[in-house]
């Protein structure tokens, strides 16, 4: 489930999301510029996404793409975490 919170007169965005432990938050960078960027309520910005942002929308894609990513690994470790599983209680129970 993801939950977003848009405030367009402060230019801020909140993302919650089951699927991290922390909110994640996109706001005005404090160099003075236009830039967008995140913040995470608990532990650091991942590489993928510690990158400056020309607008609120481009950093919504960035996250998105991001949580996709997550997912097909996190689907990737479960399938081979669990193959001897499926392949012995599927194949050996003929």
């Amino acid at each position: 489930m993801v939950e977003l919170k848009e405030n367009t007169a402060k230019q801020t965005c909140v993302w919650k999301t089951d699927k991290l432990a922390t909110d994640i938050h996109i706001r005005k960078s404090n160099d003075g510029f236009i830039f967008f960027e995140f913040h995470f309520e608990k532990g650091l910005v991942p590489k993928e996404l510690s990158g400056k942002y020309s607008s609120i929308p481009k950093a919504k894609q960035a996250i998105t793409q991001y949580l996709c990513h997550v997912n097909i690994i996190l689907l990737l470790i479960c399938a081979i975490i669990f193959q001897p599983f499926f392949l012995q209680t599927h194949l050996c129970s003929s």
